[in-house]
Parts: C-alpha cells; structure tokens; sequence
C-alpha cells in the first residue's frame, strides 16, 4: 500500500529483511552509492549537543562510511579523517549552537557543487 503511493512520486522503495534498524540501514547502504551527510567533530558534537554530548558514539553517517569500506564498527577512524574522504573542506572550528547548523552548511564545501 505505502511502497506504491510512494512509488508513484519517484521514489526508490526497497523492502529489507531484518528486525532491527541496524539491519535495515546496513541493507540500504549497500543497496546505495552515496553518503550526503558530514560526521561532526568532537568539539562541534560537544557544543551542539552540551551535556547530553558522550565520547565514542558512532554516527549513522560514519557507520555507513565505514560499511562501505569494509572497516569494522569497532574500528576508531577520525572525523576529519572521514570528512575529507568525502570532500569537506574542514576549515576552523565552528561556533556552538544554532549558529553551528549554519556555519556548517556554508562552510563545508562538496568538490563539484
């Protein structure tokens, strides 16, 4: 019911096997070629997300990166590290708060756009 009416606005419906969404995200990233998000440093996660911040989570974002290239979940690669595999710019440390959503638009930069 829900794959047709979505179907018919263009959309790309796949049915996945699995229980959880860690099965179905790791399903849809294989069934994908892109990533289009950015992985926050640790200084911008602690000022977006203030005391509710935590060290070692793991983004959706790195997790498909890391899927993608056959590196294990547990394996610790760095954001910047992932950024620039992606093509932002990591220019200065950005501002906290809602400023941060957009100075992070304006300033990470996709090589071709």
């Amino acid at each position: 019911m829900w794959g047709a009416h979505f179907r018919s606005f263009g959309v790309n419906v796949r049915v996945v096997e699995g229980h959880t969404s860690h099965d179905r995200d790791a399903a849809l990233t294989s069934a994908s070629t892109y990533d289009i998000l950015r992985v926050r440093t640790k200084k911008e996660a602690k000022a977006f997300y203030g005391h509710m911040w935590r060290d070692g989570h793991v983004t959706n974002t790195e997790r498909n990166w890391k899927r993608r290239r056959g590196i294990a979940e547990y394996e610790i690669v760095g954001e910047e590290t992932i950024n620039r595999s992606m093509g932002y710019d990591m220019g200065p440390a950005l501002s906290t708060g809602r400023r941060l959503l957009a100075r992070v638009s304006k300033s990470c930069k996709k090589p071709n756009s």
